[in-house]
């Protein structure tokens, strides 16, 4: 979808792919988990299409809404920092490894195709 922008340099591409990453994990994250487990109920009344959507079985920030909620959003959240440094590790290892594959398994830098 980014690529399909075009943009003038590499930095902007990447730029416009982090914030395009950030806006969708906000909005799947926050937005969309905290809204489906509230209820609408006490504010709209139980008729309102809003509670039809909105049924969750919180209505305030309790223990329960913790328990549930709050520990899916700390879980994704712990996934989410952690995800950046094996991305990294993943990429060096796969780098390292086609260039011993390019030395023809040698441990001898000078040695290349």
């Amino acid at each position: 979808m980014i690529k399909g922008l075009r943009l003038s340099t590499v930095s902007f591409e990447t730029k416009a792919i982090t914030l395009l990453i950030f806006f969708a994990q906000f909005t799947n994250t926050v937005l969309l988990l905290t809204l489906k487990n509230f209820n609408t109920s006490d504010i709209f009344g139980h008729d309102s299409k809003l509670s039809a959507i909105f049924d969750g079985k919180d209505s305030d920030f309790g223990t329960h809404w913790y328990k549930t909620v709050g520990v899916a959003m700390t879980t994704t959240m712990m996934i989410q920092a952690f995800t950046p440094l094996i991305q990294f590790a993943t990429d060096y290892s796969i780098l390292n490894s086609l260039r011993f594959a390019d030395r023809k398994f040698s441990f001898d830098r000078r040695v290349t195709r």
